[in-house]
């Protein structure tokens, strides 16, 4: 599960809790996807002399405006923006975003349909390039927003389950056509088939091992895993199809950002 949670509780015989553990493709399906705009080589510096009387230079960093600092951060990807600001205690982890009292599984599904981008705690420094995306008199721990840096909701750190997916499916609902949380209710469910699958291939992985092993490369049993391991794959296309079917929600139209808008005036001056 995201955030490192063991797996997921069902109840069992007599209402005990049975305990599963998600399989490596639900695993992957469930892993928020970070950006982290600093590796992009964004232009963060400017020449500026050692001292009044050096005609020397150093680089220093220079703070982007708001706008440039949304432009940048967004680049090319016209998503909603999910930012988080890492702080000493949550830093490497998904701590800040999710609960471990709780199941997390939907804040992964609702964060696949955004553009999640990850800051350093140096981010609240005044000189630092994307400083300007938390300006205020309280920085939030993280905030969602269109791509452009409208429409932001601000956010602490490992805020109520509720309180985050009201924030999501309100961004999720204005930038995009169709209905984020039934279809990622219904995605949930096929994660469900996805185990099975990653199980089945691994048994019948070694079953196919040991059968070669023993009895050759053309035995019945051979042939029969062979054709069971074929069917599983059509089967699992089938489920991957309607799981492309239902992420597709369907992204608005989004108005040209600052950037865009000043490169595509620049282009047309050069024409």
């Amino acid at each position: 599960m995201a955030g490192g949670a063991p797996g997921l509780a069902a109840t069992g015989p007599r209402g005990a809790q049975v305990f599963f553990t998600r399989q490596k493709t639900s695993k992957d399906r469930l892993k928020i996807k970070w950006d982290y705009p600093e590796i992009l080589k964004v232009q963060t510096t400017v020449d500026a002399p050692d001292s009044a009387s050096s005609t020397t230079t150093r680089a220093r960093m220079r703070a982007l405006s708001r706008e440039e600092a949304f432009a940048n951060v967004a680049g090319n990807d016209p998503r909603p923006l999910l930012i988080l600001r890492d702080c000493e205690q949550c830093k490497g982890t998904d701590d800040a975003m999710l609960n471990e009292r709780v199941n997390n599984e939907l804040t992964a599904m609702y964060a696949r349909w955004f553009h999640c981008v990850r800051l350093p705690s140096a981010v609240l420094k005044a000189d630092h390039t994307f400083s300007k995306l938390f300006e205020g008199r309280v920085a939030p721990h993280m905030f969602v927003c269109s791509h452009d840096g409208a429409n932001l909701v601000p956010l602490g750190g490992r805020p109520a389950q509720s309180e985050l997916w009201d924030a999501m499916l309100g961004l999720l609902k204005r930038d995009y056509e169709r209905n984020a949380e039934s279809a990622a209710k219904e995605i949930l469910k096929l994660l469900a088939k996805y185990d099975h699958f990653d199980s089945m291939e691994q048994e019948y992985g070694n079953q196919l091992a040991q059968e070669i092993e023993k009895r050759g490369d053309d035995s019945a049993k051979v042939r029969e895993l062979r054709k069971k391991i074929e069917k599983m794959k059509r089967e699992r296309a089938e489920v991957e199809k309607t799981e492309a079917k239902l992420a597709d929600l369907g992204l608005k139209r989004v108005p040209a950002s600052a950037a865009e808008k000043a490169a595509s005036g620049a282009q047309k001056q050069g024409d």
